[in-house]
């Protein structure tokens, strides 16, 4: 296994850094898994590194670059970003880099797997930026993103509400980048109008397109993934997209939590499973 770093630059004049690991003898030296992190992730994060392992051992190269959400805050000139100031709509740019460095490095069958905030955004990109390029999406331990949903459920709303309202002040008194130190969905940062933008409409809510998704798509969860913000978001969006395509596909693993602890095999070899069945 070789590793590579790279980088990759997007249409609006961002640069993002990460790595392509190539295996001495691919499947097929035309297919490629890109891993996009979550939440305050970034390339090197612990999950997508257990991932480039066991891809690579099962015979499959795998690139894993930085999203302009990565980290909690980070720079690029006199422009900020990271997860705090993160606008996910904007996350097509960062996918859209990486498959055309991918597709340059002559891979032309793509592998689309998200994690976390990461899971959404590769479920958005598909839904509503398709590229020819990807043959499957994979969206692992998806968050829910509904206003609606937060404000109906019981353990959630007075947080919820308290954050909402704040964000809402900040934008207000034309600070819509002042930071908010909030509980729900986690405890975090984030500027006001990053908070609104992901948790103040139904825009990223996934139950409501990702039935517009055209490529083969697998949901894979945790039964320990219990918090409003994650119970069942898997089960409930394969429901409305099940039909969409025949290898659509919904696994809930048995003792699995969000970050997959001491379950990477698993995780793995669910995935490759579904894949290799495609």
């Amino acid at each position: 296994m070789a590793i590579e770093f790279n980088s990759i630059h997007t249409k609006d004049d961002l640069e993002h850094i990460g790595i392509l690991s190539r295996i001495d003898s691919p499947n097929n030296p035309e297919e490629c898994i890109l891993l996009i992190h979550g939440s305050s992730g970034n390339f090197y994060g612990a999950m997508n590194l257990a991932l480039i392992d066991r891809f690579g051992k099962a015979g499959y190269d795998v690139a894993s670059f930085n999203t302009r959400g990565h980290d909690l805050i980070s720079r690029y000139g006199e422009r900020f970003y990271g997860n705090a100031f993160d606008i996910l709509s904007e996350c097509y740019y960062d996918i859209d880099a990486a498959i055309e460095f991918l597709v340059n490095q002559g891979y032309k069958k793509i592998h689309l797997y998200g994690h976390s905030m990461g899971a959404v955004k590769v479920v958005y990109y598909g839904a509503k930026h398709p590229n020819p390029n990807i043959i499957s999406i994979i969206s692992s331990s998806p968050v829910r993103l509904s206003y609606d949903y937060f404000m109906n459920h019981p353990d959630a709303v007075e947080e919820f509400t308290r954050c909402v309202n704040l964000a809402k002040e900040h934008i207000k008194n034309n600070e819509p980048n002042a930071l908010m130190d909030v509980q729900f969905p986690m405890p975090h940062t984030f500027g006001a109008k990053a908070y609104l933008d992901k948790h103040g409409s139904e825009q990223y809510n996934m139950t409501l397109y990702a039935q517009e998704i055209t490529n083969p798509t697998l949901l894979i969860a945790g039964t320990l993934e219990t918090h409003p913000r994650l119970e069942n978001c898997a089960t409930d969006t394969h429901e409305i997209m099940k039909s969409s395509h025949k290898k659509n596909s919904v696994v809930i693993v048995e003792g699995a939590d969000h970050a997959w602890t001491d379950m990477h095999d698993q995780h793995a070899k669910e995935i490759l499973n579904w894949i290799s069945n495609l």
